[in-house]
């Protein structure tokens, strides 16, 4: 008697390597001949997902820029397992990484199906870095395609200082006080009434403060930054 059964079978691409796969099943009954049936299935390969290709740190003075950081998610919604890599060739760039920093400009990892990683980005060595606007990238790649995610800031200088009698050393409660870029002639102009006093510039260079308060001789002093 001639009977047909039907089987059903079901591949799992989830978390192979991208390519083409093959194998045999051998199906055996008795008193009949053994069947061997070729298998092949493809896995294609996978894509990172970026949560965002710009970690922009915006105006900052060191301070400022060294506190901050920002962090780039990147997701595997293929069913292929991918290797990643990132790198940057920027010194004032830091990663961190699973909550370590990375001693080096590079790092790799794996990302299993369905499941994302994250990188943190933070500013390092800025001290290295003149004022002024910065920018540079960090390059990931997940073995057949790569991304580029911009970082850029804008390093602002800070001179702070306190106003006092020199006679006296008694601090002066009124002043006002102007800052002058010798070199764009660019002006900053404050009034303290604590006299203590944060100037801000946005270059290096040369630079001239002046000092006014009430019953003083005014006092100009020219300094580099």
């Amino acid at each position: 008697r001639r009977e047909n059964i039907v089987i059903q079978m079901n591949v799992d691409r989830t978390n192979l390597a991208a390519g083409e796969y093959e194998s045999k099943i051998i199906i055996k009954a008795e008193k009949a001949e053994a069947k061997r049936v070729s298998i092949k299935m493809s896995v294609p390969k996978s894509e990172l997902q970026l949560s965002t290709t710009m970690a922009d740190f915006g105006i900052g003075t060191a301070v400022d820029l060294e506190r901050s950081s920002q962090s780039i998610k990147f997701n595997n919604h293929g069913q292929a397992v991918v290797d990643w890599g990132l790198s940057s060739s920027a010194r004032w760039i830091g990663l961190r990484y699973q909550q370590k920093v990375v001693g080096r400009q590079s790092l790799t990892g794996t990302l299993l199906s369905s499941t994302s990683d994250e990188v943190e980005i933070f500013i390092q060595k800025i001290d290295e870095l003149p004022t002024g606007q910065h920018q540079s990238e960090i390059e990931i790649s997940d073995g057949s395609r790569s991304e580029t995610i911009q970082v850029r800031l804008s390093k602002v200088g800070e001179i702070n200082g306190t106003v006092i009698d020199l006679e006296t050393e008694r601090i002066l409660n009124s002043v006002q006080l102007q800052l002058r870029s010798i070199d764009s002639q660019q002006l900053v102009d404050l009034t303290s009434t604590v006299g203590q006093f944060q100037l801000p510039f946005s270059r290096d260079g040369r630079y001239q403060i002046s000092v006014q308060s009430e019953s003083y001789i005014p006092r100009t002093e020219t300094f580099i930054t």
